[in-house]
């Protein structure tokens, strides 16, 4: 059986299929910078389960700290310019409202 087989059910050889999934995950994405030449450099690796619990689920290694927790209750890390507004009655930050 392989990873796209519908009927393989062996949770070992698949991708997390569901945020419920996501969240318990141990395995991660590997973050870096791909050179020409093959080599990849500044790697790292943000576990699912980390991704999953961010709000947002945003796909930056720099909204993660080391210890894997999401930066979405961090006024300091701006994401304004990704267009969220920060919160301050849920000290978060958020989508903007609908205008």
């Amino acid at each position: 059986m392989t990873d796209t087989d519908p009927t393989d059910t062996d949770p070992t050889r698949r991708a997390p299929s569901t945020v419920s999934d996501i969240r318990t995950d141990p395995s991660g994405i590997t973050f870096g910078t791909l050179h020409p030449d093959g080599r990849m450099t500044d790697r790292r690796v943000i576990r699912h389960a980390d991704i999953g619990a961010c709000p947002h689920v945003i796909l930056d290694p720099a909204h993660y700290r080391a210890d894997g927790a999401c930066r979405c209750g961090d006024p300091t890390h701006d994401m304004a310019a990704w267009g969220y507004v920060w919160d301050t009655r849920v000290s978060l930050w958020v989508a903007p409202p609908d205008d």
